[in-house]
């Protein structure tokens, strides 16, 4: 199989993960069971999961010149994504996400540091090696606007455009018409396009939305919308859940990965449940990332 060339839009950062037997109410200090700092970002996340699969990846993003920085270049390039795009910050931090982790899910609060540096200019002067890739993914924990400009350009060189839009943000629609697929899960759904009736099920918000969506749902595997409004359901499978951090960015690479191979939207979608799935099985974002490899075997054993 030809492998893909994968442009990854978006954040890194570093995780600071706490393990915890149960949330503790406003004002009170419990034990946690475990701590750990491991590198983390949607962006990143997505990048070296791509390249687990093995795709060829390069990353664009925007790091500070401190300790967390340079952990995250060192870990993207042992995972084998180009780090040659991502812009150093001397007078920002890097990026950091606060992670909580109950019986497997996970609360998140991130604060973005120097990911709210990767302006439209920065993107502006990639446009062309932009051009060139199979597929680009993006996701929204850098601003809007930089994500609209990449928009802009895949879509004036026909390069098929992923966007996760976690978290969720407001997009014009002339915006998301120039998206190939939109991958919301099943409560970014209904924060990504203005419309004033928010009582409506996921599948009417579904059929409003004007182009190729996949919408995760956790256990339920995931939801496809054709810009025909056709709307079909990929299951998931059985697993032990261990942690569910990172499992929405293992899926997007893996919907990438096919989809930069030219693999229709309904396989590729079946591919990236499998890969969303073998995620959570494990502690951590990068760590539980699977391989090709995995991902054959684990597909082999359950079908």
């Amino acid at each position: 199989m030809r492998k893909p060339k994968i442009a990854v839009i978006g954040s890194i950062n570093m995780d600071l993960i706490t393990t915890v037997d149960r949330i503790p109410n406003f004002g009170e200090t419990i034990l946690g069971k475990s701590f750990a700092v491991k590198p983390g970002g949607k962006g990143a996340n997505q990048a070296i999961a791509s390249a687990k699969l093995g795709a060829e990846v390069y990353m664009f993003g925007c790091i500070g010149d401190d300790l967390y920085g340079k952990e995250a270049i060192k870990n993207l390039k042992e995972n084998h994504v180009n780090t040659s795009h991502i812009k150093v910050l001397a007078k920002n931090q890097t990026g950091v996400a606060t992670i909580t982790v109950k019986d497997g899910e996970n609360f998140i609060a991130v604060i973005p540091n120097a990911n709210y540096c990767m302006m439209p200019e920065i993107i502006q002067e990639h446009q062309d090696i932009l051009a060139s890739f199979d597929v680009i993914l993006a996701s929204l924990e850098i601003p809007l606007v930089t994500v609209e400009k990449a928009i802009n350009i895949a879509y004036e060189n026909k390069v098929p455009f992923i966007l996760n839009p976690a978290p969720a943000k407001k997009i014009s629609l002339d915006i998301l018409e120039k998206v190939t697929i939109l991958t919301p899960n099943e409560h970014e759904i209904f924060g990504v396009v203005d419309y004033e009736n928010t009582q409506e099920d996921f599948i009417e918000m579904l059929k409003k939305i004007p182009n190729d969506v996949v919408m995760t749902k956790g256990e339920e595997g995931a939801y496809i919308k054709t810009e025909e409004n056709k709307i079909e359901h990929i299951e998931s499978y059985e697993v032990d859940v261990v942690d569910s951090t990172g499992a929405g960015d293992a899926f997007n690479a893996g919907l990438a990965y096919k989809i930069g191979t030219g693999k229709s939207l309904r396989d590729s979608t079946s591919f990236a449940v499998a890969v969303g799935a073998l995620a959570v099985t494990k502690l951590g974002a990068q760590e539980a990332l699977p391989t090709m490899a995995s991902c054959r075997k684990f597909l082999k054993e359950k079908n």
